[in-house]
């Protein structure tokens, strides 16, 4: 991790500057929405559960994505 950085030899909460300054800030509002947040919100929609594990089984997650297929408002 490193040399430490206190006369003790141990990690404390402690920051060292390295010179470096960050080039980039971060965007103004709220994170944006990623695809597995939109996928599980869907699935929430039609009350599926345990969706984490039936996605994994492909046959399963392929009879999900035909009912969603047909589902109104998705």
């Amino acid at each position: 991790m490193g040399s430490p950085c206190n006369e003790n030899g141990e990690h404390e909460n402690c920051y060292k500057n390295n010179g470096m300054e960050p080039y980039k800030t971060r965007p103004v509002g709220r994170p944006r929405l990623r695809w597995m947040d939109q996928v599980e919100e869907d699935l929430r929609r039609m009350k599926i559960t345990g969706s984490r594990v039936k996605i994994e089984d492909r046959q399963v997650w392929n009879r999900i994505v035909e009912q969603t297929k047909t589902h109104p408002g998705l």
